[in-house]
């Protein structure tokens, strides 16, 4: 794989030393004041720029550079064009998710807890009336003489119709200096899907003499009902694709222009010719409409589920879990053609859809069910509901996936693996062992390593356990215990954190040895913090320990980046802090910089 990785002087030390007051504190929750909010600019005014950098400088898209200040540097690497891949697992090259994980390819990490996402996990995010939620990060690229970088987010407010006209959506960029409330007013309900090109707004920047950080950048946003709206600021207007004159096959589009669909998740392709998004949505199963599956192919939708609520996926369904190659081949999906698509549903059922086959295939069956107890209807593991799921594409024939379940009484395991031609049950074969009975996994990172080879998987669960599977042991390891818990307050069971609920999590894989973790929480009465980092021997509590500190009663972490320490050529340093940015659910985007060692509050949305 190639990996372009010019440096620029754009990195030097900027964001160490920039979006933090440079101040030396203990590692705790320390609130700085906030960045303004402009919340006049509805379109950001394009500025000129004497210098412009070449493109190729933002293929490292957010670092800070070893220079005179002898800090490390924080980066994540790009595969490809920006908005197809973004690396959290940089040991690896390789992400994982669909926006929506926190990491999510930026078409769609998907980190909304909205109706037909995750059962387990919905109740455990509390909203507060006079803020707003954010439910996606999206961090572009550093610019010089900036104190931070570039970063769009999105989400709603905690109270439907807050917003301004009325409407629940909120959208808001930061340029590097100052935040713009840059929402569209069309738009109603909050947004739960979010995909942005910063390669394709860099360009245009470029071809046209701006400063990208004028620009509002080029992003399809999803509201939870199915309006569809596409921002091109080469037409400096916001663009309906949920539309009568998009609408393909689809049988009903309100007058709002959206599905009625509740949507679950989303992922995009940015074609590098500069043509219109294409887009794949996951939904659930409504009277109206009935698909669950919908497919934009930069013209009009195409209905990829079924058109009656009675048909094959159910009535009552839903897709939890979506994951889409758009160059499986090494050649983007073209407009004739529709991409390689795994969706994961409600009732336990994993579907694969083949363009070459033009058709859809259950992957549990019982023909293939390996050692899952109990298939019911033929297609799906009786009672678990998918979670969270993981897909390796580069393998030949049907991929391989690693998928994470609640437990419930028929099967209990909650992580189950595809090696492409049979299930493995790689929880528990009962409800009574040690995963726990009403259990479920919501959160989980792995380490594709290949045809027929089983890779490492690391998951957190709704019971706060952080569980590591090696392979090579053939066994299960609980990375929270009585013995590296560190400075985590409660324990319970001697492996779970006491009265938090894990809500992400990302990893970094060593080439031996437990991975590097850190993980995003609701906050309890029990630990308080949101954010938890172990470095492969112990656990630090990276939030609060009190549940009356900054992070605040209630709140959560609902979004997350990661960014894992590089060396100076961008190879992995494998040790080392690294640097966090969370969104809460009090509107709150928080910075944790490793080089003063405590967190910032960039801004509070309310």
């Amino acid at each position: 794989m190639k990996i372009k990785t010019l440096i620029s002087s754009l990195l030097v030390s900027s964001i160490l030393l920039g979006c933090n007051s440079g101040q030396s504190n203990s590692i705790s929750s320390v609130q700085s004041p906030s960045i303004a909010i402009n919340q006049n600019l509805n379109k950001k005014q394009s500025l000129k720029s004497d210098t412009l950098p070449d493109a190729q400088q933002y293929e490292i898209v957010y670092g800070a550079s070893t220079g005179i200040y002898s800090v490390p540097i924080y980066g994540l690497l790009v595969r490809g064009s920006l908005e197809n891949v973004f690396i959290s697992e940089v040991a690896q090259f390789v992400m994982e998710g669909i926006g929506s994980i926190m990491f999510a390819n930026l078409g769609g990490l998907v980190t909304a807890f909205t109706d037909g996402i995750y059962h387990a996990i919905a109740n455990m995010v509390t909203r507060h009336d006079g803020y707003q939620h954010i439910n996606y990060l999206g961090i572009g690229p550093q610019l010089e003489g900036v104190k931070c970088p570039l970063i769009l987010s999105t989400g709603g407010f905690n109270v439907d119709g807050a917003g301004k006209f009325g409407n629940s959506s909120v959208v808001h960029d930061f340029n590097g200096n100052l935040w713009n409330d840059i929402s569209d007013t069309k738009v109603y309900d909050e947004i739960v899907q979010t995909s942005v090109s910063w390669d394709r707004t860099i360009k245009y920047a470029n071809a046209n003499g701006l400063s990208v950080a004028g620009i509002t950048p080029y992003m399809v946003i999803v509201t939870k009902y199915g309006k569809v709206r596409y921002y091109d600021p080469a037409k400096n207007q916001w663009s309906d694709l949920m539309d009568q004159a998009h609408k393909g096959d689809i049988n009903y589009v309100n007058s709002n222009n959206e599905l009625t669909n509740t949507v679950t998740a989303m992922s995009v392709l940015w074609p590098s010719n500069g043509d219109d998004p294409k887009i794949v949505l996951g939904s659930d199963n409504n009277g109206e409409n009935g698909a669950e599956v919908y497919y934009y192919n930069g013209h009009s939708w195409t209905n990829f589920g079924i058109t009656t609520g009675h048909g094959d996926w159910g009535k009552g369904n839903s897709v939890t879990q979506l994951n889409v190659s758009w160059d499986r081949y090494g050649y983007e999906t073209p407009d004739s053609s529709a991409p390689y698509i795994v969706a994961a549903t409600n009732f336990g059922e994993v579907k694969y859809y083949d363009p070459s086959r033009n058709n859809w295939f259950n992957l549990v069956r019982d023909d293939d069910k390996g050692n899952i107890e109990n298939v019911v209807n033929g297609r799906a593991i009786e009672g678990d509901a998918i979670g969270v799921m993981s897909v390796d594409w580069n393998i030949s024939g049907d991929p391989q996936i690693m998928l994470g379940t609640n437990n419930s009484g028929a099967n209990g395991a909650e992580v189950y693996y595809y090696n492409g031609q049979v299930w493995n049950n790689f929880g528990i074969k009962t409800h009574q062992g040690d995963w726990g009975v009403d259990n479920a996994v919501t959160a989980m990172q792995v380490a594709w390593c290949g045809q027929n080879c089983i890779p490492r998987i690391l998951v957190g669960t709704n019971y706060a356990e952080v569980k590591y599977y090696d392979p090579s042991r053939n066994s299960w390891f609980n990375l929270v215990r009585d013995d590296n818990k560190g400075n985590i307050e409660h324990v319970a069971n001697g492996k779970a954190i006491e009265g938090n609920t894990i809500l992400d999590l990302q990893a970094y894989w060593p080439s031996s040895g437990d991975p590097q973790v850190v993980i995003a929480t609701n906050n309890s009465n029990k630990n308080a913090a949101e954010v938890y980092y172990y470095d492969s021997h112990t656990w630090t509590n990276f939030g609060v320990t009190s549940d009356n500190g900054d992070w605040g009663t209630d709140n959560a972490v609902t979004s997350m980046r990661v960014y894992w320490p590089l060396n100076e050529d961008l190879t992995p340093k494998g040790n080392g802090v690294p640097y966090i940015l969370a969104g809460t659910n009090y509107g709150e985007i928080k910075v944790f910089d490793p080089g003063v060692n405590h967190w910032n509050q960039l801004v509070l949305f309310h």
